[in-house]
């Protein structure tokens, strides 16, 4: 019998109001194509542009699943583990979405071994996720999902305004840090981001202020049926 571990993640909708904020701030700095964060028929979508993702799905009746892989911390995939193993049926039929979508081919769990590292779901009525336990690192632990924590969050937008301060043409004018108070409140807003809310967040000129809007309104979207 595989060994079930248990999680401690956010509400989902916390991590909606921070993916949904991730999403803003990403398209704000890059504009609408950058695509990195973002949400679609299948749920919300993270990537870090080399290879890394992750997708969380909410279901309708408060189940959710995430699954994705961190390509330099997933010891889960560098050592052939199949992340599938042991799942309850209903997890499996949302992982092979997601990795089909992540992919743009075919799969199904049995298959050759897909660019996956792991895998936690949220059952119905449960506070805690759980995933199975396969003894080494999956990738889950580092720092490729900002919405997992209120820090992970605050430090990825701090990133994020660092290098939106670099391309400024007088970087030494910015302010030095991200308004960590600013973030924490246009978090709490998600999908109904304002503009306002979106400034105090990244002070600048020539963000792409209305796409940047637009991303977060698709995280209003309801959850997967």
């Amino acid at each position: 019998m595989p060994r079930i571990r248990e999680q401690h993640f956010p509400p989902l909708e916390v991590m909606r109001g921070r993916w949904a904020l991730a999403a803003a701030i990403e398209t704000a700095i890059l504009g609408e194509n950058s695509q990195n964060a973002r949400a679609d028929r299948h749920g919300w979508f993270s990537s870090d542009g080399g290879g890394s993702w992750a997708r969380l799905t909410p279901l309708a009746d408060g189940r959710a699943v995430l699954s994705g892989i961190d390509r330099d911390h997933s010891e889960t995939h560098q050592t052939g583990i199949d992340p599938t193993a042991g799942l309850p049926d209903w997890v499996i039929e949302h992982v092979e979405a997601a990795v089909r979508d992540e992919s743009g081919r075919e799969w199904t769990s049995g298959d050759e071994q897909p660019w996956l590292g792991f895998v936690s779901w949220l059952d119905r009525g449960e506070a805690n996720w759980h995933t199975v336990d396969h003894g080494v690192a999956d990738g889950l632990d580092r720092h490729l999902l900002p919405v997992l924590t209120e820090q992970r969050m605050l430090d990825a937008a701090d990133d994020w305004f660092q290098g939106a301060a670099m391309e400024l043409d007088d970087p030494e004018s910015a302010p030095e840090r991200v308004d960590a108070e600013a973030v924490l409140r246009a978090a709490q807003l998600g999908p109904d981001l304002t503009s306002d809310a979106l400034a105090a967040v990244l002070p600048f000129e020539g963000m792409h202020v209305e796409a940047a809007l637009r991303a977060a309104r698709t995280f209003a979207n309801g959850p997967a049926a």
